[in-house]
């Protein structure tokens, strides 16, 4: 993919939009709100490019999910598994993350797409459960920030 093409992408979404970095047998999605780009790279790669584009951006700041599976896949089961779990760590330094199951993380992109736009990037990737879900906040706004306000309005 080209970084002009996704940098386009990336400056038209906002806060409780996704995007998803696929591994090539991720399905393809029939919701409205989705859109797939193929892009026959490999997932680390891509996934370097589209945090320090997103940082390039500054107008929102991703919150990564890995799958919980991901943790408890073996070695040997699927060699370069634990490289690219210890590199998607690396890259993850400093933001808030999570881990979900496969399915849970699955049911949210199909119920964000029904309201809110979901971006797919399908790799080459063929590491089982692979898949990385990053939610996407504003960036100049914090939970912690959200949460003081709420009480002060007394909302919870």
């Amino acid at each position: 993919m080209q970084r002009a093409n996704l940098s386009k992408r990336l400056a038209e979404l906002g806060q409780r939009n996704w995007i998803v970095v696929a591994d090539g047998a991720y399905p393809s999605l029939s919701e409205r709100g989705v859109e797939t780009l193929a892009t026959g790279a490999d997932a680390i790669p891509v996934l370097r490019t589209l945090l320090e584009l997103l940082a390039q951006l500054g107008h929102v700041k991703p919150i990564p999910y890995t799958t919980t599976e991901l943790s408890r896949v073996a070695e040997s089961d699927a060699p370069g598994t634990g490289a690219y779990r210890s590199t998607v760590e690396q890259l993850f330094r400093g933001l808030r993350t999570g881990t979900a199951p496969m399915d849970s993380l699955q049911t949210k992109i199909e119920e964000a797409s029904k309201t809110y736009r979901v971006l797919v990037i399908k790799t080459r990737m063929t590491l089982p459960y692979g898949t990385l879900f990053l939610q996407l906040e504003p960036s100049a706004w914090t939970p912690e920030a959200e949460k003081r306000l709420r009480e002060v309005m007394g909302r919870p």
